[in-house]
């Protein structure tokens, strides 16, 4: 055996030592049913725990560590979620996750999912009934002036063929325990792809969005 046999064999050696034997349990849980699932809760947990006990920090980075390996952008599965084919279940776990412009009743949702309305998100195939992240598009005539216009449940549905502006108004993360890993950006960026090619005529995209924290910041400074 020759001394660069040996250094690999060594370097095989280290590399397993150095794998905690945690990584090993955690992982097992991908073949289970809702194992993944488990997992992203889990860590939500740990994130909440692990100021007060330092201990933890450990477990969440490695589990953060296998999550992103699992939840790589090529894995998801990007859907659009409409009024008549999403089961019930689902459409209830929108008006839950949505974190932008609160989701006030049922009308409200299906307003969000009209004609000239699109909703996509990306699911994983081991969480196939849970919503990663989800974002809400408005097909309009040039750029909203404010959002309030967009969520109008009054407004007239418009012909969606004759839109020439897709509107991003809101994007929500449905996972807590998914924080850190980011998904938004490819959203964003697969759903512009997908409303290219659904309509021709779309000439313009855009967001319309909330600074988070601004109105707080706003009125300290009026304050003082």
């Amino acid at each position: 055996v020759g001394p660069d046999e040996d250094g690999r064999r060594a370097l095989t050696v280290l590399q397993r030592a150095l794998i905690a034997p945690r990584i090993t349990l955690l992982t097992q849980f991908n073949g289970l049913p809702a194992g993944v699932k488990f997992l992203v809760d889990l860590r939500e947990e740990l994130r909440s725990f692990k100021e007060d006990d330092p201990d933890l920090n450990g477990l969440e980075q490695d589990l953060r560590s296998l999550l992103r390996t699992w939840f790589d952008v090529d894995f998801l599965e990007l859907r659009q979620i409409s009024w008549d084919s999403a089961p019930g279940a689902l459409l209830e776990k929108l008006v839950q996750y949505e974190a932008v412009h609160a989701i006030r009743d049922w009308q409200d949702l299906k307003n969000r999912l009209e004609s000239d309305r699109r909703c996509f998100a990306y699911f994983h195939p081991r969480m196939p009934n849970e919503p990663l992240i989800f974002v809400e598009v408005a097909l309009v005539n040039g750029l909203a002036g404010n959002v309030a216009e967009l969520l109008d449940k009054d407004a007239p549905a418009q012909d969606p063929d004759t839109a020439d502006t897709a509107i991003f108004y809101s994007i929500s993360s449905a996972q807590a325990g998914l924080a850190g890993i980011s998904f938004g950006n490819f959203l964003i960026k697969r759903v512009v792809d997908n409303l290219s090619k659904e309509f021709k005529q779309l000439r313009t995209f855009s967001t319309l969005s909330p600074i988070p924290g601004f109105r707080a910041w706003l009125s300290k400074q009026l304050a003082d």
